[in-house]
């Protein structure tokens, strides 16, 4: 069902957007297919659960898709978002994909139709950029150009003209490399079988490698190769190109044996203090009141409120990248209509809207969070030692202490993480417990507010009779000193005409409700 949702909200914008143009192409459905003898002139739009494309596309490929192999030959650039996909095509430009897992081989996998009968082997004229779980390319497989990989592994066992960009836990090179090599890996020691555990019910088998930075004795860099993880990674015994590590393990504990860790305990310990304190203090001169607020559910609801802040930080991530891929779509698409100028003035709004978005948010987890964890821990050790209540500025004082404490603890060498990631969450899931409380109060207001006039509105007294009366002479009425008694008039006389002649001793008020 989310697939569905998704699919059809991606068809509509692209509706929306451009329309159904002349000369391109729009397939959506649960299995979409392109014959190894057909020819498409111009773009193609795709939303299927399962695309096949063996025969020729004479401009760019655009949309989403479950799973997807292509065969045949794009005289474009790819640009797709889905789980799976098996690029054995001759790419002319270049290739951005968002997703599960991208291969670049000639082999079809089992999981996948044997449609069609190609041969080709994969080749990309220009760039790859790859955000994915999975990235492998095959012996065969040939990039133009560069390539930019951010997830868990990126595989190399082709030829990559170009230089090598990646963000993840593991790269292996079993193959060429024309220019150079930037990566930052994770620890080998690590364990990358639970992914692949999470995803069996979806059918993927991502095949996932042990992190590190690894060079086969095929494997080849032209130029530099630049690397930091925890470890230093496994290369061939004649390994002979210039290679440049940065180490990011842990420190060992500091010790009088070992000085140099005092110092470098002393630098995390004042730069974590200068963020902790300008953060808090900012916050409490700028905006006293509201920095007291999240402090009560801070305190009453910790275990709600951490586990809070750590489901929100963790899908943030996904998040902005699926608004940031979805926008891109946008974008390309209005560019390739010749829209450019709506193209100038939703890329400028939709940026000011996902940088600023993220930004916000990231700035109040990173800084404002921690800070706010500071500050209630420093209101604690005052309340402690029997601090006055009273003593001025007592606030800033509660900052200083926990943000210098807080800092203590965020700087330690090997479980400094785990404060910082719980004073992260707290603070986080604290902030966001509260605004989500303010409104829900909010919501539950608006509809006491409207009860409460509809009972004053039924106390108030009834309107007089609408019937218009005679103006009255004033000059004719005889001058009263004193107000004039009201007289008794009985309630039968009040009885519309028809209701006089009633029997004696019929109470005209027996069927007042009030």
């Amino acid at each position: 069902m989310q697939w569905i949702r998704w699919r059809w909200l991606l068809l509509i914008c692209l509706l929306f957007i451009g329309g159904v143009v002349s000369a391109r192409e729009i397939f959506q459905g649960d299995a979409c297919f392109v014959a190894a003898d057909e020819v498409i002139m111009g773009n193609v739009f795709v939303l299927c659960e399962e695309l096949i494309i063996a025969g020729r596309i004479e401009g760019n490929v655009i949309g989403a898709a479950l799973r997807g192999t292509l065969t045949g030959q794009i005289d474009g650039s790819v640009y797709l978002v889905g789980g799976q996909v098996v690029l054995s095509a001759q790419v002319e430009r270049e290739v951005h994909f968002a997703g599960l897992m991208l291969w670049l081989q000639t082999a079809i996998p089992d999981t996948f139709p044997a449609a069609m009968d190609s041969t080709t082997t994969p080749k990309i004229g220009g760039s790859v950029l790859s955000f994915s779980l999975s990235t492998r390319l095959a012996d065969e497989a040939d990039i133009g150009g560069g390539l930019i990989g951010v997830g868990y592994q990126v595989i190399v066992r082709g030829r990559v003209a170009g230089e090598i960009n990646f963000w993840g836990s593991g790269l292996t090179i079993d193959g060429q490399v024309g220019g150079n090599v930037y990566a930052s890996v994770g620890d080998p020691a690590s364990d990358g079988t639970q992914i692949e555990t999470l995803l069996l019910p979806f059918g993927f088998e991502p095949d996932l490698q042990p992190p590190g930075m690894t060079i086969t004795e095929r494997g080849t860099v032209q130029k530099t190769l630049e690397y930091s993880g925890p470890v230093a990674g496994q290369f061939p015994q004649d390994w002979q190109i210039p290679t440049i590590f940065n180490s990011t393990a842990n420190v060992p504990l500091p010790t009088a044996e070992s000085p140099e860790t005092l110092v470098v305990y002393a630098n995390n310990f004042f730069y974590e203090a200068t963020i902790l304190l300008t953060a808090g203090l900012l916050g409490l001169i700028v905006l006293p009141e509201i920095f007291h607020i999240p402090l009560s559910t801070m305190r009453h609801q910790v275990v709600s409120s951490v586990s809070v802040g750590m489901l929100a930080f963790i899908i943030s991530f996904p998040i902005v990248l699926m608004m940031g891929v979805l926008s891109l779509a946008v974008l390309v698409v209005l560019q390739l209509l010749g829209l450019s100028g709506i193209a100038v003035v939703l890329g400028s709004l939709l940026a000011l809207m996902n940088f600023g978005g993220a930004g916000i948010f990231y700035f109040v987890a990173i800084f404002v969070a921690r800070a706010l964890v500071a500050f209630a821990m420093g209101r604690l050790l005052l309340r402690l030692f029997r601090f006055s209540n009273r003593a001025p500025r007592r606030g800033l004082l509660s900052m200083v202490v926990g943000g210098l404490l807080l800092a203590l603890l965020i700087s330690l060498p090997v479980v400094g993480w785990v404060f910082n990631a719980g004073a992260l969450f707290w603070g986080l899931g604290s902030i966001l417990t509260t605004i989500l409380g303010r409104l829900r109060t909010i919501r539950e207001t608006v509809p006491a507010a409207s009860s409460t006039w509809q009972t004053l509105s039924a106390a108030v007294v009834p309107l007089p009779s609408l019937t218009p009366t005679p103006p009255v002479n004033d000059a004719l009425l005889p001058a009263q000193a004193e107000p004039a008694t009201p007289v008794s008039v009985s309630p039968l006389a009040l009885m519309p005409p028809g209701m006089t002649d009633l029997p004696e001793g019929f109470d005209p008020d027996f069927f007042d409700e009030s």
